[in-house]
């Protein structure tokens, strides 16, 4: 396109003060230098990822699309390491950047926008990396901002960014992880979240304006929960006395899991000695889901602050799905809720069907209908190398990392990986599954 007319019609118009706007390769053609191939999962291997001259509507800023879903921070980091006079922009799903002629950056949409500075990089030896080799991490320097709709990124005529918000800061997720059984907080499996809210430990439910009205017109459903007032409606009563994020978004993870199909009522928060961070613990019936809904429910809160748009219907859609590919079988639930009736704990071990029922000396384990009174279970596990890995390691036995392939393209990959974990003493295997062992 460059050099038609059509090309230069655009760029008139551009220069006249008109808005030009491009969406996906679109919008990374927009830049000197752009992006046109490269895997996301091999962005930081030397070569992987291919540049070329753009329109040059926008000088030393790097556009990278599709950003959040496809895992592209590799890609763009290895481009701005070869290129460090250049800012690199990865764009996500349903978010814009809007480039003013002053020098101003603003971002749009529901999503968030990742930049890479190159400008701290001082000395590098990519040129010295022959293809196919990983960057090492300690060759530059570079600085990462995460930017949503409230944000704007400023280039002073220093050329270093300035990042003004317009809003409070976001919540970290410090941990998440589950407990598969008794600990500390229950004696059932339970998702465990360390968040930190920052600029929120200021600002409980009452003293943001219209959150409760807005958080209810999400989630209507929310008015059931008891709370510690122990009555429907006592969940709503803590909000208008005031109450922190933490505990708002215990809440909101639990009632997901209730709308997607997952009745679940425990949950508790708890303050620590360290400002603005809080424990979060609640129940969970499926892991995949428990944990997701620990995410969105962060998400959630911060789009109610911010009166953003929040599609719940989505969110709790993704939660079902989630349900049905992890929840256990028919025959294995029923022989579950009957342990439960007689007071009997139980583990889930995978994600199949391998439960234990009990613990210590008296534990029994299941899989599906098949019971530990007979070498089944023992025999299949003992075939499976992937599980029985795991299974020592949760148990704090040391054992080889490794990871499965099926293509020559993946042993690659995790061979350059090896090569890394040699370099620190870790141990590692391959193990080639597919028609051609390697």
């Amino acid at each position: 396109m460059g050099g038609t007319r059509i090309f230069d019609a655009i760029q008139a118009h551009l220069e006249n003060g008109a808005l030009i706007a491009g969406t996906s390769a679109g919008a990374a053609v927009f830049s000197d230098t752009m992006i046109y191939e490269g895997k996301s999962e091999e962005g930081l291997f030397k070569g992987s990822v291919l540049s070329t001259s753009g329109f040059g509507f926008v000088n030393k800023i790097i556009f990278d699309t599709h950003f959040m879903a496809r895992g592209r921070i590799g890609r763009l980091i290895q481009i701005v390491t070869s290129n460090p006079t250049c800012t690199g922009v990865g764009i996500g799903e349903d978010s814009g950047v809007i480039l003013r002629g002053d020098g101003v950056a603003e971002v749009v949409g529901s999503g968030q926008v990742i930049i890479v500075d190159g400008c701290g990089i001082g000395t590098s030896n990519i040129m010295d990396i022959l293809p196919g080799n990983p960057l090492p991490w300690k060759m530059f320097e570079f600085i990462r901002w995460w930017m949503d709709m409230d944000t704007i990124l400023r280039k002073d005529s220093s050329q270093t960014i300035v990042i003004a918000d317009t809003g409070v800061s976001m919540i970290e997720i410090k941990e998440l992880r589950a407990l598969r059984g008794p600990n500390r907080h229950t004696r059932h499996t339970a998702i465990f979240m360390v968040l930190d809210i920052k600029d929120y430990e200021d600002l409980p439910s009452d003293k943001i304006d219209g959150f409760s009205d807005r958080l209810l017109t999400l989630m209507p459903t929310l008015q059931e929960h008891g709370c510690s007032i122990g009555k429907p409606g006592g969940f709503i009563q803590r909000l208008e006395r005031g109450t922190w994020a933490g505990h708002i978004i215990e809440h909101i993870a639990i009632e997901l899991q209730c709308l997607a199909g997952m009745s679940i009522g425990y949950g508790k928060t708890i303050d620590t000695s360290q400002r603005g961070i809080y424990l979060v613990v609640f129940r969970y019936l499926v892991e995949s889901a428990g944990l997701k809904a620990a995410e969105v429910a962060v998400s959630l809160f911060e789009a109610v602050t911010r009166e953003k748009f929040f599609d719940v219907d989505q969110a709790v859609s993704d939660l079902k799905i989630l349900r049905e590919a992890h929840m256990l079988g028919p025959t294995t639930w029923s022989i579950v809720k009957e342990a439960q009736s007689r007071g009997i704990p139980f583990i889930r071990l995978n994600q199949d069907s391998h439960i234990q029922l009990g613990h210590g000396a008296h534990q029994k384990q299941i899989q599906a209908s098949i019971t530990c009174q007979t070498s089944a279970i023992a025999v299949e596990t003992a075939d499976e190398k992937t599980r029985v890995k795991t299974y020592l390691k949760n148990a704090g036995i040391p054992v080889p990392e490794g990871q499965v392939v099926s293509s020559e393209e993946e042993a690659v990959t995790v061979l350059n990986n090896l090569a890394r974990a040699l370099s620190s003493s870790r141990m590692w295997e391959i193990m080639v599954t597919g028609p051609q062992s390697m």
